[in-house]
């Protein structure tokens, strides 16, 4: 079996990337290689970043005036011309409209920060609430098995209530 070098590695990853109408598959059989060993490849291509720059993956997330750069972009293609741009600049279609509702919300920090406090408000009152019910639940309990026992004892030696 042959080895092959770092530079074969990487134009067979660069292939994947591409995403020229090949499967994975498809490039793993026309590398002489397994499909599993290309998914190593691509992992370790990924996390390492050692595949350039001009591949349409990118591991980093976008920054928001290059969010709404695509948004721009993309606002008036049909289906199929947004999924080849999509690919092309390694992102999903589905993203799109999260980014939109992002942008388009009115809430600012002072907004967030109320929003904040009264979920942490809410928070605390339900902990309290929570250990109340609690409370009361053992209290129940323990008032259950007194009445039980009571039964239990007047049951065996009789109720001394007649005497």
């Amino acid at each position: 079996m042959t080895r092959l070098s770092e530079a074969a590695k990487q134009a067979i990853v660069k292939k994947v990337f591409a995403n020229n109408g090949q499967t994975r598959s498809e490039i793993a059989r026309n590398s002489n290689i397994g499909l599993s060993t290309l998914g190593k490849w691509v992992k370790r291509y990924k996390n390492s970043d050692t595949v350039s720059e001009n591949t349409a993956y990118s591991n980093k997330p976008l920054s928001a005036p290059e969010r709404l750069l695509h948004l721009q972009a993309t606002y008036a293609l049909d289906d199929v011309a947004l999924g080849v741009y999509c690919r092309k600049h390694g992102f999903y279609s589905h993203q799109l409209p999260l980014w939109k509702e992002n942008f388009m919300s009115k809430n600012t920090d002072s907004q967030n920060q109320k929003q904040t406090s009264e979920l942490k408000k809410i928070q605390m009152e339900n902990k309290q609430l929570k250990s109340e019910i609690l409370r009361k639940d053992k209290a129940l309990a323990e008032t259950a098995a007194l009445l039980i026992l009571k039964k239990k004892a007047a049951h065996i030696w009789g109720d001394f209530e007649d005497v």
